[in-house]
């Protein structure tokens, strides 16, 4: 398909949405160009905006082919009167871009160039014809658009998650230390004293670990090393479970069909089920052979294969639970997934939000001056004995 055979988009929607895509690539920021607001919203001149990778100042873009699409013009007035809404736009952008749907027009380009000379940011547009020549420089959007139009009217698929919806947010229980670290004045024979209870408190947790040692001596390298042992008492809470669905949105069968995802980031350990602990690099549901998940912690993939029905019908769905240990400190899961079908393939990514909940402790310890005296804060999974 060459820029000459190019179709534009059926409607605003899937322009504006093609808008992002193209200028995303552009700008080195896939994930990061955002819609501003949504339908009804003061967008002060903007419906796209986002900040070039090496750049300090945010570029709006305004897509001009909302009314009456198919005939569509943009007139001078119209660039005026958006030009004044993106001067409220926060933070001051460096660019406002017009991007549209009609074709070239001369006329319309020099006063474009006018008023990019008396504004105080850059002013640019965009044609279809332009949009075209960005289209096929640029070969991720070249290929999603392409196929996009090949397959929009037969062939979708979407990935879904609790009660099917879009977006959930992810709620780990935490732990969150506080030590005060203190000064107290004592005599000698008191500083002795906790000397010696420290001393015999210290031999008694040896000699434990030195029983509980020989006691494993049978128990395989292979299988427990030494932190897995010690960690046995111990159940870790901090595990989050939630469902993927994976849906046919289209309106044709997906036949012989397999899906993928893999976590990026915010994601430390991976299980099909909380256990509580991890215990090995082995998933009970590869063991499983009616499970249709194959599930890798070490690379934190899961594959969906389906055992006995490879045919997604329309409107149909298929869904698996996933539990993870997310990242202490990590505000958002993020993971690629990949469907391939016959005759159809789709990618996508996925951000999940995280908002731990805290279980709050507070210590005091000791210290031997007063300049030492001082608070820490430290978060860690929140692990209770069994």
């Amino acid at each position: 398909m060459t820029k000459k055979t190019i179709q534009k988009p059926e409607n605003w929607q899937d322009f504006e949405t093609l808008c992002k895509k193209l200028w995303g690539e552009i700008f080195e920021i896939p994930y990061e160009i955002k819609k501003n607001g949504k339908s009804g919203q003061a967008q002060h001149g903007v419906d796209i905006s986002g900040k070039p990778k090496g750049e300090d100042k945010y570029v709006g873009i305004q897509c001009k082919s909302k009314d009456d699409y198919t005939d569509f013009k943009l007139t001078k007035s119209e660039i005026d009167t958006e030009i004044e809404k993106a001067k409220n736009f926060k933070p001051l952008l460096g660019t406002l871009i017009f991007a549209t749907s009609a074709n070239k027009d001369s006329k319309l380009e020099e006063y474009v160039r006018l008023k990019n000379e008396e504004s105080e940011f850059k002013v640019l547009l965009f044609c279809w014809e332009d949009i075209a020549d960005l289209i096929e420089e640029n070969k991720n959007t070249h290929d999603w658009y392409v196929k996009n139009l090949m397959h929009k009217t037969k062939f979708d698929f979407r990935v879904l998650f609790n009660n099917f919806q879009n977006s959930i947010v992810l709620n780990p229980r935490l732990e969150k230390k506080i030590t005060k670290y203190v000064y107290v004045e004592k005599t000698t024979e008191q500083i002795l004293d906790e000397f010696r209870k420290k001393f015999d408190e210290s031999r008694k947790q040896f000699d434990e670990i030195q029983k509980s040692l020989e006691e494993t001596k049978e128990i395989k390298s292979s299988t427990f090393n030494i932190p897995q042992l010690f960690e046995l008492d111990t159940i870790n809470k901090s595990w989050v479970d939630f469902e993927v669905i994976l849906e046919n949105s289209g309106s044709e069968v997906l036949e012989d069909w397999f899906f993928t995802l893999t976590f990026k980031s915010g994601v430390q350990l991976l299980d099909d089920e909380s256990t509580g602990s991890y215990m090995c690099n082995v998933s009970m549901a590869n063991i499983n052979r009616h499970d249709p998940r194959y599930i890798n912690k070490e690379a934190k993939s899961i594959s969906y294969n389906p055992v006995d029905k490879t045919v997604l019908v329309q409107k149909d769905y298929r869904h698996f639970k996933i539990s993870v240990l997310v990242e202490k400190d990590a505000k958002e899961v993020l993971f690629d997934w990949e469907l391939i079908a016959r005759d159809y393939s789709k990618r996508g990514v996925e951000k999940i939000a995280i908002e731990p909940t805290y279980e709050l402790i507070k210590v005091e310890e000791e210290v031997i001056s007063k300049e030492n005296e001082r608070e820490e804060v430290k978060t860690d999974y929140y692990k209770v004995k069994k």
